[in-house]
């Protein structure tokens, strides 16, 4: 269901990320993701928290987040050290049971 399968992306500071989130079924599913911090989740693009702590809106307005293929692919350009975390995409179409994947997303900074 998510790309990449490992569920692991490993990006260098200022780079762009692209993470994907497959999901079929009759009706076509809704996909929405959230970065999840702590016992907290964030908003990214679509849905709610569904954390321990609420929800908040994450970079509203942000350029660097942009959604395709309806939900299914997250890009998020000039990926900042700030933005490593976990990413949770869920599918759900309102039959049976949501399905989500949780993708780590890891910087990689320069030593100066």
């Amino acid at each position: 269901m998510t790309q990449p399968p490992n569920g692991r992306l490993v990006v260098q500071r200022g780079a762009s990320v692209t993470m994907a989130c497959r999901a079929n079924g009759n009706p076509s599913p809704v996909v929405s993701w959230v970065r999840l911090s702590g016992d907290s989740s964030s908003s990214v693009a679509g849905g709610s928290g569904g954390g321990g702590g609420g929800s908040v809106q994450l970079l509203p307005g942000d350029r660097r987040v942009t959604m395709a293929k309806n939900g299914m692919i997250l890009t998020l350009s000039e990926v900042a050290r700030e933005d490593a975390g976990r990413f949770r995409c869920t599918a759900t179409n309102g039959v049976g049971r949501d399905a989500a994947r949780t993708i780590a997303l890891r910087v990689m900074c320069e030593r100066h």
